[in-house]
Order: C-alpha cells, then sequence, then structure tokens
C-alpha cells in the first residue's frame, strides 16, 4: 500500500540516483539537475549544465533542504553514506573544477566526493581524484572508525597507488579516506 510519496525539483529534468536513510528515518536524495529550485544551502552554478542536487526530506516526505554542488559543466552525484558522526558523503563525478577543495581538479570527469553537514546540508569539504583522462566515483560507504571508501573507475595511471593500474580502458578504483578528507 502507498503511504505518500513527495516530488522534488523545479522546471528542468531532474533526476535522482539514489538515497540514504538515516536512524531516525530522514531521507537524503542525490542526482543531478539542469535548473536550480527550492532555496538551497548552496546555490546551483549558472543554470544549462547539471549539478549535483542533495536534499534531505523528513520520514514524512516534508522537504528540510536541498542544495547544489558541481561547476560550469555536467555534474552527476551517484551514491551517498551516512557516518555515526552526522556527515554525509555524496560521490560522483565532476567536468570542471569548483570551490576550495582539498585536492586539486586535474581535467576531464573527476572523481569528486563531497562531505556535508547531514542536519543542514553546509558544505564541510570536498575533494577531486584523477587525472586528466577519466575518472567516477560511483559507490561510497562508512565504517564505524572514520573511515570513508570510495569505488570507481579510472582509465589512466595517477597518484601514488598501492596497487599499480593495469592498463586497458579502466581499472576499478578504491579510494580511502578519513571522515576528513585526508
Amino acid at each position: 500500500n502507498l503511504l505518500g510519496h513527495s516530488y522534488l525539483g523545479g522546471l528542468g529534468h531532474e533526476f535522482n540516483h539514489g538515497l540514504v536513510v538515516d536512524p531516525a528515518g530522514d531521507v537524503y536524495v542525490f542526482g543531478a539537475s539542469p535548473k536550480t529550485w527550492g532555496s538551497p544551502v548552496n546555490p546551483m552554478a549558472p543554470e544549462g549544465f547539471r549539478d549535483w542536487t542533495i536534499a534531505k526530506v523528513n520520514g514524512s516526505g516534508v522537504l528540510q533542504w536541498n542544495t547544489f554542488h558541481g561547476g560550469t559543466a555536467d555534474d552527476i552525484a551517484w551514491a551517498a553514506a551516512l557516518d555515526a558522526a552526522g556527515g554525509l558523503y555524496v560521490v560522483g563525478e565532476c567536468q570542471t573544477g569548483w570551490g576550495s577543495p582539498l585536492n586539486a581538479y586535474s581535467g576531464g570527469p573527476e572523481a569528486t566526493i563531497v562531505k556535508l553537514e547531514a542536519a543542514t546540508g553546509a558544505l564541510q569539504w570536498h575533494a577531486f581524484f584523477g587525472q586528466a583522462g577519466s575518472d567516477y566515483a560511483y559507490g561510497v560507504a562508512c565504517d564505524g572508525d572514520d573511515l570513508v571508501v570510495v569505488s570507481g573507475m579510472s582509465d589512466a595511471a595517477w597518484g601514488l597507488p598501492v596497487e599499480p593500474f593495469h592498463g586497458g580502458p579502466g581499472d576499478g578504483l578504491v579510494l580511502a579516506l578519513s571522515s576528513d578528507g585526508a
């Protein structure tokens, strides 16, 4: 039986890729939107390209906050996770750099992680990972010991990996970060 439903968005082609639910029953949805909507915590970059859209609704479906993150090209959020301390981690891809990241943008689609304060939607930090080729972040998980793990794909070697890049059209990517982005 349908218990209720709600819509999030405005006049664009908004879509959500997924959601996470906290112990209180609040729901955090994420995806992309080409148009601004709501009263965002962080405004959208100039309209015309997709920005990450992240929203929190309570258990009754009432919007608590929404926010946008991204630059002046198509950016998409693919996954999210919550930690026990009230942090919301959202991962995806960005086609351009933006803001003041912990790790600089290198070019091309770049694996991106954003940490938000789950209660308010305020940006805590963000970082880009990859090189001038194609790098994507598709999954994220948190453990109880301040560890954030991101999975994705990269099509070229970069950084100082534990296991080297094996070549071909792309290798699976795993990043391990602390909750402060280190």
